[in-house]
């Protein structure tokens, strides 16, 4: 009897034993199996965990921390749907401008942007015209009329923070197919992407893209004029405003390959604020073939900024005529002033359609001393009543912070200046 009573304790002791084994073994199974760190389960996600110092210091619960990490991350993917294009105008390298910038090394263009530097590089995308060949690997750097600058003026563009170069002027053959394709050499080189003029018609059809947050914007570019023509039997292609059938397929093109498409167009009347009334005929058009923002120069000022609704679809266009010229050595105060235009376009998270949102100008002065030497580009916010007492154009001609103002308040709605405001069609 009483040996019997031993067995049935040592078996229910030995199964105890047993159960709590199987009991610790499932616990390590599962927890291995949580963590993802066993390959007998399939790996969940853990949930947020605090430490103790941590939970002291949080009064957040973990459900709430999950909440908010998720509305952070949808945050994010709204954030990479936006992207921003910041243009200027003529980047006119007058003789002046390169001798200023000359050095013992050679020349250093990049202390002319300093004051405008840091708004250009904070944009997502950044966009200027270089009225100027760059070619001073095949001829000696000159100025007007036959303009041929320093590479060392596209380094400082590149070291300013722009990402797009319009070749679509009336100099780019100044120097000819020869120097025009010694710029596109320079261009391809640095491997910053440039539009207007082509080495050939199979690249005249490769539509420039820059991607950026998930949006690919095209880029492309159009003359009104040229100051040399195009030789004959040469590959070389520029595209004119008057081949307005070339320029409406490209345009559609370009709307099936990105997300927005962006114009640069030369055109319209030098030195005088008005806008041609073919100007205004060729915008409307592009933007109805499929163009969503036009960057106009070559009339040396700033001219209108306004908005165009396609009729297809109703997508407001931001359209500036004229940015004037964003350095330049000219002997009128108004071929001083101009703009820097920035875009904000906006994915619909509804239909997937990139379209342009809102804009907003921010003017700027070239200033320069007697003699047409301390080149420096400043925002037109920065620049004092002094300065503008003191500029080297009182050699030529006069300046005066209320002569700015003014042209200013004639071409910038006033919602749209120093500020981003939603995109309104005019009254």
């Amino acid at each position: 009897m009483c040996r019997s009573n031993r067995m049935r304790k040592f078996l229910y002791c030995m199964t105890a034993a047993l159960t709590c084994l199987m009991l610790t073994a499932c616990a390590a199974v599962s927890v291995n199996a949580g963590t993802g760190e066993s390959g007998t389960g399939p790996a969940r996600r853990p949930s947020p965990v605090f430490t103790e110092d941590q939970a002291e210091k949080s009064s957040i619960p973990n459900e709430d921390l999950a909440d908010r990490k998720s509305a952070e991350q949808q945050e994010k993917t709204k954030e990479a749907e936006e992207v921003t294009i910041l243009a200027v105008g003529d980047n006119l390298i007058h003789t002046s401008v390169y001798e200023d910038a000359e050095t013992a090394e050679g020349y250093d263009f990049r202390p002319m942007y300093q004051y405008v530097k840091e708004q250009i590089s904070r944009a997502d995308i950044a966009t200027v015209n270089q009225e100027t060949p760059l070619a001073e690997s095949v001829y000696a750097v000159s100025g007007y009329p036959a303009f041929n600058s320093p590479d060392a003026a596209g380094d400082a563009l590149i070291d300013t923070g722009f990402d797009v170069i319009n070749l679509a002027n009336n100099h780019m053959l100044d120097k000819g197919t020869k120097g025009a394709l010694a710029t596109l050499a320079y261009w391809e080189e640095k491997g910053i992407p440039a539009v207007g003029f082509y080495a050939s018609e199979e690249d005249a059809d490769r539509i420039r893209i820059v991607e950026k947050n998930g949006i690919k914007v095209a880029f492309l570019g159009y003359t009104q004029i040229s100051n040399s023509r195009m030789p004959s039997g040469t590959d070389c292609v520029m595209i004119f405003t008057l081949q307005e059938e070339r320029i409406r397929e490209q345009i559609r093109k370009a709307r099936q390959q990105a997300d927005l498409v962006v114009v640069h167009t030369h055109w319209g009347t030098e030195n005088t604020f008005r806008v041609d009334a073919s100007v205004r005929v060729l915008a409307q058009k592009m933007v109805d073939w499929g163009a969503d923002i036009i960057i106009g120069n070559h009339p040396h000022v700033l001219q209108e900024l306004t908005v165009l609704t396609r009729e297809s679809d109703g997508t407001r266009c931001p359209v500036i005529y004229s940015l004037g010229n964003f350095i330049s050595a000219q002997k009128i105060g108004s071929n001083l002033l101009s703009g820097m235009l920035t875009v904000k376009a906006v994915r619909d998270p509804a239909t997937g359609r990139v379209r342009p949102a809102a804009m907003c100008m921010d003017p700027i002065v070239t200033y320069y001393e007697d003699g047409r030497q301390g080149f420096r580009i400043y925002p037109l916010e920065d620049f004092t009543e002094e300065m503008a007492a003191d500029h080297g154009v009182h050699e030529f001609d006069s300046m005066s912070m209320e002569k700015l103002r003014q042209i200013v308040e004639d071409a910038v709605p006033a919602r749209y200046l120093n500020t981003m405001g939603e995109l309104e069609e005019p009254e």
